[in-house]
């Protein structure tokens, strides 16, 4: 066990000296002039470090295990709670263990993420799949498989929503808490729709 530990605490190491690097070489010289290659020198790992961590340079910035501590969070809540209720209660427990330990750093990436014209096309398709997973987490509670129309719906509409969040705290140059943007988000989905989760 404690050799496991070990080598878990090594790679975590690993990943975030590679993240650092490339976040740092991103602020100095820009996104698109950045090269893997540079990160993994600025980071003393060679190329193949570099992509068994990160497989693309856009993994820098939108790759983490967020979501994955999110729905953990979620399967966690008790039944009776409305679906968008649940969903609230989870992200802000996932924001609050997120940000006590990576606080600069998830800021910079997201904001990255959300001015660099280079990631646009890949938050499109984070967002098909943040969409993909949350509905399998709303369809036990909904009585329904993920794949059907009304799950797919209300997922969308939590991600959409989310999104504008982020946007919003982008926008204002994260003057406004971005956990409190996107609760307030959830909460005005909330009162516009109905979610029953005994349907």
């Amino acid at each position: 066990m404690d050799e496991l530990s070990l080598r878990e605490r090594k790679k975590r190491k690993t990943r975030a000296a590679i993240q650092a690097a490339g976040l740092r070489l991103f602020a100095e010289q820009g996104y698109v002039a950045t090269t893997c290659d540079q990160i993994a020198a600025a980071a003393e790992v060679s190329p193949a470090t570099f992509y068994r961590y990160f497989p693309t340079k856009e993994d820098i910035v939108l790759s983490d295990d967020y979501d994955r501590l999110v729905f953990e969070l979620f399967a966690e809540r008790r039944p009776g709670e409305t679906l968008i209720g649940t969903v609230r209660c989870a992200l802000a427990g996932g924001f609050a263990a997120a940000y006590e330990h990576d606080a600069s750093v998830i800021d910079e990436r997201l904001r990255l993420a959300l001015t660099e014209p280079a990631l646009r096309a890949r938050i499109q398709d984070e967002r098909r799949v943040a969409e993909t997973m949350l509905a399998e987490q709303l369809a036990p509670r909904m009585g329904a498989t993920p794949a059907a129309y009304r799950v797919r719906v209300v997922a969308s509409a939590i991600v959409a929503a989310l999104y504008v969040a982020m946007e919003e705290w982008a926008t204002g140059a994260g003057s406004r808490d971005l956990m409190l943007l996107s609760d307030e988000a959830l909460a005005a989905l909330e009162t516009a729709i109905v979610c029953d989760p005994e349907a």
